[in-house]
């Protein structure tokens, strides 16, 4: 008897002909209840006279309903960059799902869309913020006063880097890479000066001529003209300019500190006396960073 149903199985269902599933229990009646083995592994429960009417294979039917769904993901090309969580009830109801950010709910049918969890399903949204603004932009800034409301309203921001303190900046634009004005104020300055403070500091590592970080002052003369040199060194000065400078110069100030320190002292005193600024009639390596007087230096 058994094997007249399942001939009338074979001519009538062709995911059956095409062995996209096997029968593991007998069959003895229209109405009895078929134990089938899908091609991902998954078992399902359905009425034999449902196979028989080509009923497909769902996860309604399947007895792992959350196996089923992650396979059904995988075969799509969908399942990436979270795991499935909770239960499955229903395809409209949500499901938990954790991704590297946090817990999200979002509903089996929009999964199955393509659509993937993302901070607007997100459990815990600030959480979530936090931890996708540590992987973009690492453990430059501190989060503690953060509060998400929307991607577009603004959170408070710490600063790590020491006097810039806080600022106010939208989840859209820290996400998209934007920081500190305080910490790209100084990248530009650093840049304008031609050697970055790493650049700078690695450099000095390798010199055999390294002397120690200074600040330094000159005033510079010939017969023809005077002006003022400002600049930082890891040697000597005397071995900064030996043969290299065709003006005499005294040195006004050297000031011994941090690598960091001169940076930023240099950036000061460039700016105060931007407008003393002097282009020597001689070009040589920093010619632009000298002054007709030289105002705040100390």
């Amino acid at each position: 008897m058994r094997i007249n149903f399942l001939q009338k199985l074979k001519d009538k269902n062709i995911d059956y002909q095409l062995g996209k599933y096997k029968l593991l229990n007998e069959v003895f009646s229209w109405e009895a209840r078929c134990l089938v083995l899908d091609d991902f592994g998954c078992e399902h429960e359905l009425l034999f006279k449902s196979l028989m009417k080509c009923q497909s294979l769902t996860i309604d039917s399947a007895l792992d309903k959350r196996k089923y769904l992650v396979e059904l993901l995988k075969s799509k090309g969908y399942y990436k960059n979270y795991t499935i969580i909770g239960d499955y009830i229903l395809g409209s109801k949500e499901i938990e799902v954790m991704t590297n950010y946090g817990i999200c709910k979002i509903k089996p049918n929009t999964l199955l869309l393509g659509k993937f969890p993302n901070i607007r399903s997100a459990v815990n949204k600030t959480e979530y913020f936090i931890n996708m603004s540590i992987e973009r932009q690492g453990f430059k800034y501190s989060y503690n006063n953060v509060v998400w409301i929307s991607a577009t309203s603004k959170v408070e921001i710490g600063c790590n880097v020491t006097g810039h303190g806080t600022f106010w900046q939208t989840p859209n634009n820290h996400l998209n890479g934007r920081g500190c004005d305080k910490c790209r104020t100084d990248s530009r300055s650093n840049k304008a000066l031609g050697w970055s403070l790493s650049m700078w500091i690695d450099r000095a590592e390798k010199s055999k001529n390294f002397d120690s970080f200074k600040l330094y002052i000159l005033r510079c003369w010939n017969d023809n003209e005077e002006f003022y040199k400002v600049g930082r060194t890891f040697t000597t000065v005397f071995e900064r300019y030996n043969n290299r400078f065709s003006y005499n110069y005294e040195i006004i100030t050297e000031q011994v500190m941090t690598a960091e320190q001169c940076y930023k002292k240099e950036i000061k005193i460039r700016s105060l006396n931007k407008d003393n600024r002097y282009k020597p009639l001689n070009k040589f390596n920093g010619y632009t960073e000298c002054y007709k007087i030289i105002n705040n230096y100390e």
